[in-house]
């Protein structure tokens, strides 16, 4: 029996790290992959891979990801013993990126869609606040907001606290529904864990 595999896909700014990082605190016995991009290892943000362009480039023409693509300048890649562990019967949860969710959807005919929507004032402070884009690419990213999910795509919106955005999550990836002191809990956990 294979395992169901669920890519979460938004805008940058949404809170896609955030959430994962809370499903995992409360979904031990789901995969939460590690994605391979070319950037530094250092770089901060998620937990990921970090390769240059040209280890990137030899590991698809050696067949190493189940599924790859480049969005915001980069190539990223979910490496294809994520997808050997999901027909294996494990569930498997990655981010992924809605430019390429055609892509993905087509190498991954099963993957169910999370898509987390913000609204654009929302997300466009939390963008400032980051802190990492400037006015101008602030603004081309929420006119880049304009996508429309697939039809059979879960949505969740995010435009609450991140306790209410990963009990959606959860629910979404598990049918488990948990309450709010349960994530505010798990997230303490997580947060307390990462910090040592």
């Amino acid at each position: 029996m294979s395992g169901t595999m669920h890519v979460v896909v938004g805008p940058s700014g949404s809170g896609k790290d955030t959430l994962i990082d809370g499903a995992k605190a409360l979904l031990p016995h789901t995969l939460f992959a590690k994605r391979t991009v070319t950037r530094p290892a250092d770089a901060g943000g998620e937990d990921f891979i970090g390769v240059d362009q040209t280890t990137f480039d030899q590991q698809v023409a050696e067949g190493k990801f189940c599924v790859h693509w480049r969005a915001n300048n980069l190539s990223y890649g979910i490496p294809v013993e994520i997808c050997q562990q999901a027909a294996a019967g494990t569930d498997v949860v990655f981010n992924g990126s809605r430019a390429a969710l055609k892509n993905i959807c087509a190498c991954l005919p099963a993957v169910q869609v999370v898509w987390i929507e913000v609204a654009p004032e929302v997300l466009a402070q939390r963008l400032r606040q980051r802190g990492r884009e400037s006015e101008a690419e602030i603004k081309k990213r929420l006119q880049r907001q304009q996508w429309q999910p697939p039809k059979n795509a879960t949505i969740i919106s995010n435009n609450g606290t991140i306790e209410e955005g990963v009990q959606a999550l959860v629910a979404a990836l598990s049918g488990q529904r948990v309450t709010l002191d349960q994530v505010k809990t798990a997230l303490l956990a997580f947060t307390t864990k990462a910090e040592v």
